[in-house]
């Protein structure tokens, strides 16, 4: 699926960012508890040195194509 957030994202600590401009290749976040109900994804951000992820919730995001499959 494809996903846009809805606001500008820091992960803390890294420079991992998420721009909401950007349009983002993203997973179910299935191994996180309460992935459904909350709607977690991982947002994917491509890198030289291989992808890094982005953990959101429902209403920090929007789906631009695909759907919330299980």
């Amino acid at each position: 699926m494809k996903i846009r957030p809805l606001g500008n994202f820091k992960q803390l600590g890294t420079n991992i960012t998420l721009d909401s401009t950007q349009i983002y290749d993203a997973i179910l976040a299935d191994n996180q508890p309460e992935y459904i109900r909350d709607g977690k994804v991982f947002a994917l951000i491509p890198r030289f040195d291989g992808d890094d992820s982005f953990l959101l919730g429902r209403g920090e995001y929007e789906i631009v194509k695909g759907r919330l499959e299980v």
